[in-house]
């Protein structure tokens, strides 16, 4: 009985040791998907702030040129005016 009284605490802690490892294990997994989430919405906001810098420079080449813009882009450009 000695021995499978002991055998009982080496398994009851192998265990608790395999939960320990599962849980630490976890949380790396979670560390590494809000680095991976966050590099996403940072590439979405690079290609975002791109694809404005590219319509207000377009918008810009119009109005310099005396062009008009069409009435939604030239809404949305006086909206944004700095006065």
């Amino acid at each position: 009985n000695r021995f499978a009284r002991g055998y009982g605490i080496l398994f009851a802690s192998t265990e608790a040791n395999n939960i320990s490892q599962i849980g630490e294990n976890m949380g790396q997994l979670k560390k590494r998907i809000e680095r991976i989430e966050a590099r996403i919405i940072d590439r979405r906001h690079e290609k975002e702030t791109a694809e404005i810098c590219e319509w207000f420079a377009g918008a810009v080449a119009t109005l310099d040129a005396g062009g008009t813009l069409a009435p939604d882009d030239q809404e949305l450009y006086d909206e944004n005016k700095v006065s």
